[in-house]
């Protein structure tokens, strides 16, 4: 809605109007297309949720959390952070709350470590019900482990062995 409000308010600074102006039908029509036009020329980012684990490392692990959200924020996604979540819930109050957001996601970002996180798991295995996910993982390690965790990614992939071992020798 807000880009959709500011897209607005570029036509209407661009035909040299303000708030207080009278505009015709024909004026009204033209700002709707305008921002039809505008949203139709910016496609959708990609909506990626970080997902790892937290309890237990210091500073529940924001730090690797954020950078990682910077990161790909300045590679174009809508990033899901849940290290910017408050502090005083229960784990059961951050769970319901990032399980939600799994629903709402294109993509899981596994970070390093995320099978030996309850959250991160049930994260996991939440986005992998009635849909095919994206995945992005920190490190091949991590991609090992969802490897190991689900059968179904496992036999999605075409002859994994071949693949590793052509990008052992590239």
């Amino acid at each position: 809605m807000k880009k959709l409000i500011r897209a607005f308010d570029h036509h209407i600074a661009a035909a040299g109007l303000s708030d207080g102006d009278r505009v015709t039908v024909r004026e009204c029509k033209d700002a709707l297309e305008h921002v039809v036009d505008m949203m139709k020329a910016t496609p959708p980012r990609l909506k990626v949720m970080i997902s790892g684990p937290m309890t237990g490392i210091p500073d529940f692990n924001r730090p690797l959390f954020n950078a990682v959200a910077a990161e790909l924020e300045q590679q174009g996604f809508e990033v899901w952070n849940p290290a910017t979540l408050p502090d005083c819930w229960s784990h059961e109050h951050y769970m319901s709350v990032t399980l939600q957001w799994v629903d709402e996601v294109d993509a899981l970002y596994m970070l390093d470590g995320w099978e030996h996180s309850k959250g991160a798991v049930m994260e996991f295995d939440r986005i992998l019900r009635g849909r095919i996910p994206v995945f992005h993982f920190q490190t091949l390690a991590a991609f090992r482990a969802a490897l190991t965790r689900s059968k179904a990614l496992s036999a999605s992939l075409v002859n994994w062995p071949s693949v590793m071992e052509d990008h052992r020798h590239a």
